[in-house]
């Protein structure tokens, strides 16, 4: 077969691994073919691809490609690096790229393939002098180009990534050499022993304000192993989630009404959307009466609108003069279709309103309305004017609390999991197969909602030593505290043979016998005596003269030497300070079940005062208290100062957290 090259068809190579030819075998007398040639190349190109595609993969990072990404622009600079794609180590020169900002790509390098003949290389003829063949065209060569680029973009040649950029920012960039073999043997270990999946450092998150309906996190930068694979995050991002409630509908919840301006709380919260509320109200109108014994509509006090979904007519009067006139509901009229129907007037003790007067109507109706949303919260609504005792229904949409995951995969992507719904006690996801769990996200769908930093960490060898030492000393603690309270509940003479001092005090001590001991905080230690010296402080006092004595010396003294004395450093990067650096606060909610004033008598030593001696001290007693993380981070304002730069180097751009910020040069 011919090598897939455009342009130039001639150029066989029979190569096949599946042949499993070991060797080129000469034979003398045959003709030499440059297909042979050809087969050697590629036979020995292939045999130490074997070697090496199992040390690297494609795409390692041997040394430099050092990728530098402007966030907000996308301008991207790559410097020159060496970088293993298809089984060599290729030397890659430096390029300039614009990434798009929004969304995932990955960044890595084209590799063109073209042939080289005597034509475009003259150096290429036979430099043999003084033979036949001399300046004779020869083999051509296979010239393989790298350059920079990202996926799509468009260039041509095959494409091998090297790096993946989300929104701006690089992530999953481990420092070179990466060689695989060595990453895969590191990652089985990992596995085997402390199950390959855990967070190293950092990776912490946070709950930022919403965007446009997603919620938002903050992933710090941090280092994890996901399947033994090691995820290194140089910088802090952005992780947009799309966390939408589950609906539960709410239909005509009974609240009775106390009359007035009232606030109702519905039974199930939080509420995601209010679809109506139905009112009872009282309304009283002037209504004009029709020919005798008919039906009248009954209005709204304005005279205009009609009111519908009416309930009850609490009262019918007409007052002409001086004279008033009630009717009786059931006797004079009553409610039919939502109408005053006088047709039992003509039988009844005080008839009707004569045709074409005006009487007085008190009734009730059903009022159904979608609430104002500046009378609504998530909790409930707020209602004006419904009848005292009657019922307000309420239909509502209720959001379902929730647990949901972000976690990380082996590529070094967050990935958001969605847990199920409950009305009662929702149950937390697990963690899907080859994800590593940062936080659990407490979907509460309102101002209760948490972020839950579940990640299993590892612990530094001195960490686990001062656990160990906390743990004997917990012990120590509490056989000391069973001690005490076991001999303080029974007799504490000798039982048995045995004698048992808690070191409390000095009762138990024999006062028949001179004491040198001394018992101080349940511990028996030897006794200390002191002289008191008395003096009048109004003489001067002078301390005993002599000379003076070392008590503490050290002659030896620090010594300096020039670590660097060829001055090879390069130049310092630039230095950036915070202030403040680290935020810390407390937010503190005090909850009282009841204020506790105790009060106590205690007796002190009739031998020490010559008498009992009493007092009274009141005490705040504290129930309980919790601890909790902040649910979000605060605004604060961050100052920072950025150095290092040498004369003539100017600062265009400042990023924090990917977002620019304004900054004054000094």
């Amino acid at each position: 077969m011919s090598i897939d090259l455009p342009h130039y068809p001639h150029y066989y190579d029979r190569f096949d691994p599946a042949d499993n030819y070991e060797r080129h075998l000469f034979l003398a007398g045959n003709v030499l073919q440059a297909a042979e040639l050809n087969e050697l190349q590629s036979a020995a190109m292939h045999r130490l691809q074997s070697v090496t595609n199992a040390l690297m993969k494609e795409g390692d990072v041997l040394s430099g490609a050092i990728i530098n990404i402007n966030a907000e622009t996308g301008a991207t600079t790559i410097t020159g690096g060496a970088i293993y794609l298809r089984g060599a180590v290729r030397g890659i020169p430096a390029g300039t790229l614009t990434l798009p900002v929004i969304g995932t790509v990955s960044v890595g390098v084209y590799l063109v393939d073209s042939v080289v003949t005597e034509l475009e290389d003259p150096r290429l003829r036979d430099p043999a002098v003084s033979f036949r063949n001399y300046q004779d065209p020869g083999a051509a060569r296979l010239r393989v180009n790298g350059t920079w680029g990202y996926a799509g973009d468009g260039q041509p040649g095959d494409f091998y990534p090297v790096y993946k950029v989300e929104d701006g920012l690089l992530i999953g960039n481990v420092p070179p050499p990466q060689v695989d073999a060595i990453a895969q043997t590191v990652a089985r270990y990992d596995r085997q022993s402390v199950g390959g999946y855990y967070v190293s450092s950092g990776m912490t998150v946070a709950r930022l304000e919403d965007y446009e309906g997603l919620q938002v996190y903050s992933v710090a930068e941090g280092v994890a192993r996901v399947g033994g694979e090691e995820i290194v995050r140089q910088h802090a991002r952005r992780f947009y989630f799309d966390a939408r409630p589950d609906i539960r509908n709410i239909e005509n919840e009974p609240h009775l009404a106390s009359g007035g301006t009232e606030r109702i709380t519905a039974n199930w919260t939080p509420i995601h959307s209010i679809e109506d509320v139905s009112v009872l109200r009282e309304e009283t109108t002037s209504l004009t009466h029709g020919v005798s014994g008919s039906m009248d509509i009954i209005y709204a006090p304005d005279g205009l609108t009609q009111r519908t979904s009416i309930v009850n007519i609490v009262s019918c009067s007409q007052t002409i003069g001086e004279t008033t006139t009630t009717y009786v509901k059931g006797v004079d009229y009553k409610l039919t279709n939502g109408r005053v129907d006088w047709s039992l007037a003509p039988t009844a003790p005080e008839g009707e309103p004569g045709v074409g007067d005006t009487y007085t109507c008190v009734f009730q109706y059903r009022d159904t309305y979608v609430p104002d949303p500046e009378d609504q919260d998530d909790t409930g609504l707020t209602v004006t004017g419904a009848v005292v005792g009657s019922e307000i229904l309420l239909s509502y949409a209720w959001a379902l609390p929730r647990y949901d995951l972000i976690c990380l995969n082996a590529t070094g992507d967050l990935v958001g999991v969605k847990g199920v719904s409950a009305s009662f006690y929702p149950r937390v996801p697990a963690v899907p197969t080859g994800l590593l769990g940062l936080a659990v996200l407490e979907q509460r769908w309102d101002a209760t909602s948490a972020v839950v930093n579940n990640a299993p960490r590892m612990v530094p060898m001195n960490q686990l030593n001062r656990m160990g030492q906390n743990i004997d000393t917990l012990f120590a603690l509490i056989a000391e505290q069973r001690l005490t309270a076991n001999l303080s509940q029974r007799d504490l003479p000798a039982k048995k043979g045995v004698f048992a001092d808690p070191f409390l005090n000095d009762n138990l001590r024999d006062q028949g016998l001179a004491q040198t001991a001394a018992t101080v905080n349940g511990e028996l230690t030897l006794g200390v005596q002191a002289t008191v010296f008395t003096h009048d402080l109004g003489a001067p006092m002078s301390l005993v003269s002599g000379d003076p004595v070392a008590v503490i010396d050290q002659p030896l003294r620090t010594g300096t030497h020039l670590i660097n004395p060829y001055d090879t450093a390069i130049p310092l990067p630039a230095g950036v300070t915070l202030s403040p650096a680290v935020d810390e606060w407390e937010a503190t909610t005090e909850t009282w079940l009841s204020p506790i004033t105790q009060r106590f008598q205690e007796p002190d030593l009739y031998a020490r005062y010559g008498g009992f001696n009493t007092w009274q001290t009141s005490a705040e007693e504290t129930v309980g208290s919790t601890t909790v993380a902040a649910t979000y981070l605060r605004p604060i304002e961050v100052a920072f100062t950025v150095t290092h730069f040498n004369a003539g180097e100017e600062l265009h751009t400042v990023l924090f957290d990917g977002l620019s910020v304004p900054f004054t040069s000094l």
